[in-house]
């Protein structure tokens, strides 16, 4: 008997055997939620990018060393590749964050200088 590859197929996510070398077909079933989180962190980037072009002062809350910090800050640098970006708070201290821990960024009107 032929040796059977794992493969990726139309209809189904895997193909594969079993112990008992049947041929077992398998879908990945997502909850519905996914979608709407799936559309929330799209959000989010757009808003970190407009920031970014902006340089303005942003509220944003982030995930920094498992703590939750509400910062009012600029977005310094992004790198696209590693999904990294660089935050500058009013205080002068940076974090070095990755997109997926902003958790809420908000535009704030503010009449502050930029360096």
């Amino acid at each position: 008997m032929k040796e059977f590859e794992q493969k990726s197929l139309f209809g189904w996510d895997y193909m594969w055997r079993n112990k008992e070398g049947r041929k077992v077909v398998g879908a990945l079933l997502f909850p519905s939620q996914r979608k709407k989180e799936g559309r929330y962190l799209w959000e989010i980037k757009k808003r970190i990018f407009n920031a970014y072009k902006s340089q303005d002062y942003v509220s944003m809350t982030i995930l920094h060393h498992d703590a939750f910090l509400d910062l009012d800050a600029r977005v310094w640098t992004i790198e696209e590749k590693s999904g990294r970006i660089v935050v500058k708070d009013a205080a002068g201290e940076f974090y070095h964050i990755r997109m997926s821990d902003v958790l809420h960024i908000d535009k704030q009107h503010d009449e502050r200088t930029n360096e």
